[in-house]
């Protein structure tokens, strides 16, 4: 009982920050973390005027690169039992340059 009277005095006590980390759903702390990410995801996101001028390399970049940016992130990391590297696999849905297709118990 104690603990939850402390947090919105002590710990949390922005009640708009408190109520954007109970929307997300995470823990607190992971929630927190996570929104510096999303800021960073819509940094990028805001670069996709480029998207269609670039390479076919440069555009896997990309997307790997927004892929990875949810990862920094305790649960969010993606499970590969299979892959050596999730990337691959992805490479492979994009049709990237130099992808080839995973086997069967890969995927």
């Amino acid at each position: 009982m104690k603990r939850g009277c402390v947090l919105p005095v002590s710990i949390y006590p922005d009640a708009a920050r408190r109520l954007e980390l109970y929307r997300l759903g995470l823990p607190p702390r992971q929630g927190a973390t996570f929104l510096a990410t999303a800021t960073r995801i819509e940094e990028q996101l805001r670069r996709l005027d480029a998207f269609p001028s670039q390479t076919p390399k440069e555009r896997f970049a990309f997307i790997k690169g927004l892929a990875d940016l949810p990862q920094e992130t305790p649960g969010f990391r993606f499970r590969t039992h299979n892959v050596a590297d999730w990337s691959e696999v992805l490479r492979w849905w994009l049709q990237a340059p130099g992808a080839r297709q995973p086997l069967a118990d890969e995927v």
